[in-house]
């Protein structure tokens, strides 16, 4: 059969939330593209006249894990057809999870005919202010991920926790990624752990990132890799400084149970960073 709707004849709708980058729409579920770095959120939204009226005013309610919620009073001239950049107003936000919720509550001082498409919501995560260099971490706490730090993974069989087995015996913790347990087929699986803000704007040469490291082969054949990046931009953009897989990577004879390295069983490895010297905001991610 053939369905011929009509057009509206009053109707905003919601395209995309532009600002911050959001993925899906729970809290639960992360991206490494970051733009929150300075503690302060100011939304921004498409929005788009999907009916056959000229919109000239609109009412956009925002709030944050459902908290106090913001009106923004919209005006222009908005044709049927034609999409509007909104912005809408700054505010102060805590480093962590959050999730975003925006809705159009009045369109040109009336409810509109179709409201099924007036809400968008999307989760995000706010990166904590810049530290100092030197900057060192034990893992010693067992809260996971460290304080100021974050941790990204799609997977709940297989991923990274803390671990009171330490780098060469000594200290008390260390963090372990899984690559062995569960029936589930991880092949592909990328794994996230990434550092808190680090400012080396006095570093000015032989900076050094040092860490232990333990890995094992399950087989010859099959090839774990760990590496490491960088970015001077929040998370928009990354850039591999350390890439070690497989043979190369492992520290211990192939395992064909489930690995907990003694203290003989650790390397210590290490990444020239001199070249972040001058930079105010260095974001460094471990990538299982």
């Amino acid at each position: 059969y053939r369905l011929d709707a009509a057009i509206p004849t009053l109707d905003a709708s919601f395209v995309k939330i532009t600002s911050p980058v959001v993925n899906n729409y729970t809290s639960k579920f992360y991206s490494i593209d970051f733009n929150i770095c300075d503690g302060n959120i100011t939304p921004a939204v498409d929005i788009k006249n999907t009916g056959n009226t000229v919109i000239s005013t609109m009412e956009i309610d925002y709030a944050l894990d459902g908290g106090v919620h913001t009106i923004y009073n919209w005006s222009g001239t908005l044709a049927p057809g034609n999409t509007a950049s909104v912005t809408l107003p700054q505010g102060t936000i805590t480093y962590g999870s959050h999730q975003l919720d925006v809705l159009i509550m009045v369109v040109n001082g009336a409810t509109d005919d179709i409201e099924t498409n007036n809400r968008m919501m999307g989760s995000f995560l706010a990166i904590a202010p810049v530290q100092s260099v030197p900057f060192s971490e034990d893992f010693s706490s067992p809260a996971f991920p460290p304080t100021n730090w974050n941790y990204v993974n799609f997977n709940p069989n297989n991923k990274m926790s803390r671990s009171s087995v330490s780098g060469f015996g000594i200290g008390n913790g260390s963090i372990k990624m899984d690559h062995f347990s569960g029936s589930v087929d991880i092949t592909g699986q990328k794994d996230y752990l990434i550092m808190p803000l680090l400012d080396f704007s006095a570093v000015n040469s032989n900076a050094y990132l040092y860490f232990d490291v333990a890995h094992a082969q399950y087989t010859a054949n099959t090839v774990d890799e760990l590496d490491i990046l960088s970015s001077f931009d929040c998370g928009e953009t990354w850039t591999e400084i350390y890439n070690k897989s497989g043979a190369a990577l492992a520290t211990a004879p192939i395992a064909s149970s489930a690995f907990t390295p003694n203290a003989a069983l650790w390397r210590n490895d290490s990444v020239n960073v001199s070249s972040f010297g001058g930079q105010s905001e260095v974001m460094i991610m471990f990538r299982s």
